[in-house]
């Protein structure tokens, strides 16, 4: 990966943002870019949200992929769901 940031122990980029957006007892979610490896598949940024268990290994095998538009269409949504 050649976008983001590194997160965790592993050197590895792809973070979105330096800090998980949820931590809560070692699982922490983090935004991250996703690189696409098909050529015939589809190019632009992409980003998924991924869960990591306390020793920084995933805790699902895969996540939903989905676009800029998405991500603020999501970001409006929960903005507005936000407890105040």
């Amino acid at each position: 990966m050649s976008k983001g940031q590194p997160h965790g122990k592993s050197p590895a980029k792809g973070a979105v943002t330096g800090k998980p957006l949820v931590d809560v007892g070692g699982y922490s979610l983090w935004l991250e870019h996703v690189e696409t490896t098909d050529d015939d598949g589809p190019t632009g940024d992409y980003y998924w949200l991924m869960w990591y268990d306390p020793s920084g290994l995933p805790t699902i095998p895969m996540s939903g992929v989905f676009g800029p538009d998405d991500l603020a269409r999501m970001v409006e949504q929960l903005m507005a769901f936000v407890p105040r």
